[in-house]
């Protein structure tokens, strides 16, 4: 199995900020690290790599069907999987699902690709890592689901094309309560040294996750539950909203890729920005981490206000391009401001985040994207 490192969907649990991928920063003096590094926990955001559906509340029985999703011939090389999952505020985290990997080999001429589809599981106690459960083929219909005993999570996964059957009993999370509910398809990273650097993510056929279990139950989503994917080399998934026990993950229409791309820059620099002022690996220095931070902030603001957008979605994107542009020059007062004052400055940037996150909210709803997630 190619090497990769999946994700937590949800690094920190909070309010997400900014254009709906939220940014977060603090001080690193020692009488305002405190209130600095509290306010930036509070609005930092998920990393954007994931796509589907997510429902609170306690979670004992997870499950959903799948075909694996076939890789194009014509795809870059790249990584993806699709998988169900559960988790809590305390990074307990437990998944079971497929990979979907386009790996290159060789140098030149003489270059050579293969597509690998497995099964696999990973918890918080693997680091992320997948761990096979066995090879899958693109087109199988398989089913994953995943029971807690009081000894732990049983997994349980099937391919019967390919009369693959796995009951694999774990120790990890017995005696936990879990508190999130994850149908996704994930963008995973390269490796933990870059947790926001997501790997290229292939060109498949649309997936579709069905027959979703809960406790035992078809669960209630609404599209308040889903979450777009977007990808660095310019993947944009958004599921359809969920019925009959199903969704499907469809490629974004030309309107949500544009705003898609428009905010993507934001996540990645205020998620590296937040890693440099907390020593979170980050190899940018924190002042580093605010200038590209803050240059991400305008561009976006002056790609929003150059671009064609539905009539009734214009004066919500002037006004989100001004909000963008003040939390830039927060941030550029925060950047120059006395060890002292920071605190107080993060704090007039948190006020100007709320803002802009309101008026995306808006955009989004407008043009057919579910929230962030």
């Amino acid at each position: 199995m190619k090497s990769q490192m999946l994700r937590h969907p949800c690094a920190a649990f909070g309010l997400v900020m900014l254009v709906g991928i939220a940014s977060a920063c603090s001080s690193t003096s020692k009488s305002s690290t405190k209130a600095s590094a509290s306010l930036a926990t509070s609005v930092r955001a998920d990393p954007n790599g994931f796509g589907g559906y997510e429902m609170p509340g306690h979670v004992t029985e997870i499950s959903a069907g799948w075909k694996v999703p076939t890789i194009s011939a014509t795809s870059p090389n790249g990584d993806a999987s699709t998988w169900v999952g559960v988790d809590n505020q305390s990074r307990a985290f437990i998944q079971l699902g497929t990979l979907e990997n386009k790996i290159g080999f060789g140098f030149g001429v003489n270059t050579s690709t293969e597509d690998v589809y497995d099964a696999f599981w990973s918890d918080t106690s693997l680091d992320f890592h997948p761990h096979s459960l066995g090879r899958v083929t693109a087109g199988d219909q398989v089913y994953a689901e995943m029971v807690q005993t009081a000894r732990g999570w049983v997994l349980h996964f099937r391919d019967p094309a390919r009369r693959l059957s796995v009951v694999l009993p774990t120790s990890y999370g017995a005696g936990a309560k879990f508190t999130r509910s994850e149908w996704l398809q994930e963008d995973p990273v390269p490796h933990a040294l870059a947790p926001y650097v997501d790997s290229p993510y292939p060109s498949m056929s649309t997936v579709s996750l069905g027959g979703l279990t809960v406790n035992q139950k078809p669960p209630r989503l609404t599209y308040s539950n889903a979450k777009a994917l977007a990808s660095a080399n310019g993947v944009f998934l958004v599921p359809t909203r969920f019925a009959q026990d199903m969704f499907m993950m469809e490629p974004a229409d030309p309107i949500e890729v544009q705003y898609l791309e428009d905010v993507e820059p934001i996540n990645a620099g205020s998620n590296e920005f937040y890693d440099a002022v907390q020593g979170i690996v980050s190899g940018l220095t924190a002042q580093d981490a605010a200038a590209l931070w803050i240059s991400a902030l305008s561009t976006c603001a002056t790609q929003l206000l150059s671009q064609p957008w539905p009539t009734t979605t214009r004066g919500d994107v002037s006004r989100l391009a001004t909000s963008t542009t003040k939390v830039a020059a927060d941030l550029r007062t925060w950047e120059s401001a006395a060890s002292s004052k920071r605190a107080k400055l993060l704090k007039q940037a948190h006020d100007d985040q709320a803002t802009s996150s309101k008026l995306a909210d808006a955009i989004r709803s407008e043009i057919g994207l579910p929230p962030p997630g």
